[in-house]
């Protein structure tokens, strides 16, 4: 059960938290993300761009889609 919301979270790939609060989660500041601004990078809502050194680049060890692996 999540503290904050009440519910079950299932993780199904590699996701980050920066307050610790989800089992299963990479844990992290919101120092190592090195997030840029909310700004439009490309697309129809407005991101935030990861800046290197940040520790969420290249955190996901394989690249396999729902739909078979990718190329």
């Amino acid at each position: 059960m999540h503290p904050k919301w009440g519910g079950m979270l299932t993780a199904l790939g590699v996701n980050v938290s920066t307050d610790g609060t989800c089992p299963g989660f990479v844990a992290v500041t919101s120092g190592d993300l090195n997030l840029g601004p909310l700004q439009n990078n490309g697309g129809p809502t407005e991101t935030q761009a990861l800046i290197p050194p940040s520790a969420a680049i290249d955190i996901v060890t394989d690249c396999t889609f729902i739909n078979g692996p990718c190329t």
